[in-house]
């Protein structure tokens, strides 16, 4: 797209006792408007804003046009110290903290969940992106990859758990591994189906496989108990 760039000469602005910052900012609210106060009359609120008069900011040219007070009280032009200069670039720049980036937006092909494109993505950046680039993530994408493979410890914790339970339940440490083996098969042969079918493994896979390990669980600790009532017997 075509743009003016507004190019500054800091060492000549320095002479002319100008602060850059101030110029800009001038600037802005000369060309932008900035809101200043408001006030009552005859019952209706007013605002008032501060702004350079259209006449004054109808060409890109007109910039240079204006002043811009110094250290010294002096009224300097703009164009003492700043030009424009005629460019192209982007219509629209996004930045990721204060990084000027790119917006990229993608769905997993099928069959692979969001944690293989996140994988995926993470090794293609590593082998082709130049020196001083990077990527992030945002949204669920973003917890996602922050989490990593805290699903597993999770589910590591909560197996032991289970276990420590289920022990004190049958007042022995060998029963509760029949109860816990019993659900390995299950878990094996839902990944399996899944891979088969070329289905990914998304939130909706996740709960079908909490429920099938519920109900496994519930018949090994069944047979186990009915086993555990017919040895006592």
């Amino acid at each position: 797209y075509p743009q003016y760039e507004i190019l500054v000469d800091n060492q000549l602005a320095m002479q002319k006792g100008v602060s850059v910052g101030d110029a800009m900012e001038n600037l802005n609210i000369m060309i932008g408007s900035t809101y200043e106060q408001g006030f009552i009359r005859f019952n209706n609120f007013y605002k008032v804003y501060t702004q350079a008069g259209p006449e004054f900011r109808k060409q890109p040219s007109d910039i240079l046009n204006m002043f811009i007070k110094n250290d010294h009280g002096e009224m300097v032009p703009y164009s003492a110290f700043m030009r424009i200069k005629k460019t192209q670039g982007p219509n629209e720049i996004s930045r990721y903290n204060l990084y000027t980036s790119s917006l990229i937006n993608g769905i997993p092909a099928k069959g692979y969940s969001s944690g293989d494109a996140i994988k995926a993505i993470k090794e293609v950046a590593a082998q082709h992106l130049p020196q001083g680039y990077d990527i992030a993530w945002e949204g669920l994408s973003y917890d996602e990859a922050r989490r990593g493979n805290e699903a597993l410890y999770i589910f590591a914790v909560v197996i032991f758990f289970v276990y420590l339970i289920l022990a004190a339940q049958y007042e022995s440490f060998l029963l509760p591994l029949a109860v816990l083996l019993s659900i390995i098969p299950g878990i094996f042969g839902s990944f399996l189906l899944l891979k088969t079918m070329g289905l990914a493994n998304d939130v909706y896979a996740q709960v079908g496989l909490i429920m099938l390990v519920g109900l496994l669980g519930k018949n090994a600790v069944l047979i186990v108990e009915f086993a555990v009532q017919k040895h006592n017997k």
